[in-house]
């Protein structure tokens, strides 16, 4: 709409001036229009909202289905099977290689398993023996008690007893290894150590003791003093079974090549333990460090072996951070122990 200057009150020199006017209008039509954008939009956003969330349940679903079938497998496991494996779907992603661990983490529980099983077998095997041993000997003396020697009766059965405590004790060290936590380094004198179990193991083969003039007298090893006897009491029982005529035992210690000046020096211990009996295959010399592992000319009664020792001495070694190894060197049969070790004190006594 024009209208002229002076009708809404304005005096310009200029002469006439028009002011326009624009004004929006309202119609039946437009309203409507409005009315309807509103009610379509009410519907459709929920509706797009739902369908969206529907549509994605079942996309989530699908993705998760081979979760789910895992989950499945994993309820049905027991001590009882745990030769079941999961489903490994081929997806190149985290579940697949979700389901991968777990078929490693149960393959892992089937072989604790099975060693278990087969640690339970054997010892009780073991304690079989001994103990139909002593039974026998004491149903014969009371059956035919003018006919036995007693003296000799109870030396037997003393035998069998003592074979029965060192398995028990064995056994025990075992369990003991199995839940042993770092508790840091334990400071042992190693030459008075050694030469107490020498005394012990002296008999009847001697044993000769060659120590290095730089050997400290106090070093820090990852195991107690006990601990570290028993595996070096194991190694020479063990020489002591099947020596001839000669057992030696070396004692060494390799400071460090470089080593800090605000921390204690850290090296390491060298024990062998050699003997002139008969030679170890190369193929047992790795089997010869698991549970009642025997061989061949050591399974008789006799020798009184369990199989324990020298599988107690490689779990002693590892919790030191070491190892124990085998050889064959010059006609004598040489078990090495090797661990770390840190010199507390270089003085002599």
């Amino acid at each position: 709409m024009d209208i002229p200057s002076d009708h809404v009150g304005l005096d310009l020199d200029a002469g006439q001036t028009v002011v326009r006017i624009a004004a929006v209008i309202h119609d039946a039509t437009s309203e409507q229009l409005l009315k309807f954008l509103r009610l379509a939009l009410f519907i459709a956003i929920p509706v797009t909202v739902a369908l969206v969330g529907s549509v994605a349940y079942v996309a989530v679903s699908f993705s998760l289905r081979p979760v789910d079938r895992i989950r499945r497998k994993l309820k049905e496991v027991t001590a009882a099977n745990l030769g079941q494996r999961l489903f490994v779907p081929r997806t190149g992603d985290e579940i697949q290689a979700l389901a991968e661990e777990g078929n490693a983490a149960l393959e892992r529980l089937e072989i604790a398993e099975h060693s278990q099983q087969q640690f339970i077998t054997n010892a009780a095997h073991d304690l079989r023996s001994p103990l139909a041993s002593l039974y026998s000997t004491l149903e014969i003396a009371r059956l035919y008690p003018d006919s036995q020697n007693t003296e000799q009766t109870l030396a037997d059965a003393e035998q069998q007893v003592k074979r029965l405590m060192a398995l028990a004790e064995q056994l025990l060290e075992i369990e003991q290894l199995n839940s042993l936590k770092s508790t840091g380094l334990h400071e042992i004198d190693t030459q008075r150590l050694v030469t107490a179990v020498v005394e012990l193991h002296s008999t009847p083969v001697p044993v000769t003791v060659h120590i290095k003039d730089d050997l400290p007298q106090l070093v820090g090893i990852g195991v107690d003093q006990r601990l570290f006897g028993s595996a070096l009491s194991n190694l020479l029982s063990n020489a002591q079974r099947h020596a001839r005529s000669t057992i030696n035992l070396h004692l060494a210690y390799q400071g460090p090549i470089t080593a800090s000046p605000d921390s204690c020096p850290r090296g390491t211990m060298l024990v062998a333990v050699a003997n002139d009996g008969p030679p170890i295959a190369e193929q047992d010399r790795d089997r010869i460090f698991e549970r009642f592992t025997r061989l061949d000319e050591a399974r008789s009664a006799s020798q009184g072996g369990s199989g324990l020792g020298l599988a107690l001495t490689a779990q002693i070694m590892a919790a030191a951070g070491g190892d124990v190894q085998v050889t064959q060197e010059s006609g004598m049969t040489v078990f090495r122990l090797r661990f770390p070790a840190t010199e507390t004190s270089t003085q002599r006594t």
